[in-house]
């Protein structure tokens, strides 16, 4: 169990790779590192991250948290780690020639996984498979797992229906549709709303995204309906440049959190994140340091 928490925690990286394929390219700064192109334009190799904390009223406190990112010469991430609680998560990925994302390894004390992504027609996810392993590895980023180790395995198919909409269909290892989707494009390609149900209608969600003027991501707002209603949105917010200043987010209409980005204003690298709770003001910040180039 302990395996799959630090995996949630660290495939963050992995799941945006994969959005991105999906709806299109976010604003660059979404990710807490540079796009690709800043990278390999200024070489950058590698860099590192410390955690520290801040309550109401107190002052900064250090953590023994921390994260490392290493890059390419083309500037795609091959690498990360972050270290937390007596444990490191160790994250490795590999690209196709398209530059998405078809492998991501993932590790720690207790074994590792991996995940294999395929891609067809516009960049589309064809299938995705989770291979697990329960021990010691020897090599914590360039492990293999045998087909012996499959956990999961999920296919989908595309059905496009008309100009600016298509249907996503979700296979289960059995070849049997379990979910169903609507995606809706505007003249640009971008998905602008999606539609989802569980084929036994035990669940609905649906998701809309809004761009500004320079075609970045203005809001991003999820609607999940099971027992409950639950209406998540993420509103961005760029300085002139386009670099994302901060992300703010809203459960059912109320303001939760809120994640600042702060740049170097001589390299215009990222010098921090701080998230910072609404209710309580509890802010965690992530500092970066320790910058190498090729």
């Amino acid at each position: 169990m302990r395996f799959f928490l630090a995996f949630a925690l660290c495939s963050c990286i992995s799941c945006f790779g994969q959005l991105r394929h999906e709806m299109g390219k976010l604003a660059e700064g979404a990710i807490p590192f540079p796009e690709a192109d800043y990278v390999k334009a200024f070489h950058i190799k590698s860099f590192k991250g410390n955690y520290s904390t801040k309550a109401a009223g107190d002052i900064i406190r250090p953590t023994l948290r921390a994260c490392y990112f290493e890059f390419d010469r083309e500037g795609k991430l091959t690498r990360e780690y972050h270290c937390a609680y007596g444990d490191t998560v160790w994250c490795s990925y590999g690209y196709t020639g398209g530059n998405q994302i078809e492998k991501v390894r993932i590790s720690d004390k207790y074994g590792g996984q991996i995940l294999y992504y395929t891609f067809g027609k516009w960049g589309r996810i064809l299938s995705s498979e989770l291979r697990t392993f329960s021990g010691v590895l020897t090599d914590k980023f360039e492990f293999e797992l045998d087909s012996t180790c499959r956990k999961s395995f999920e296919k989908f198919v595309y059905t496009d229906l008309e100009a600016g909409l298509y249907k996503k269909e979700f296979l289960n290892a059995l070849g049997k549709v379990y979910k169903d989707e609507l995606i809706y494009t505007d003249k640009m390609g971008r998905i602008v709303h999606t539609e989802s149900q569980t084929m036994n209608g035990t669940s609905r969600s649906s998701t809309d995204f809004s761009f500004d003027d320079f075609g970045s991501v203005k809001n991003a707002t999820h609607v999940s309906e099971n027992t409950v209603r639950n209406i998540l949105r993420t509103e961005y917010v760029y300085d002139q440049g386009g670099k994302l200043l901060s992300e703010r987010h809203y459960v059912s209409g109320t303001y939760e959190s809120e994640k600042q980005f702060v740049y170097n204003s001589d390299t215009h690298l990222p010098d921090a994140i701080i998230w910072r709770q609404e209710e309580s003001n509890f802010l965690t910040i992530l500092d970066f340091s320790e910058v190498l180039f090729y």
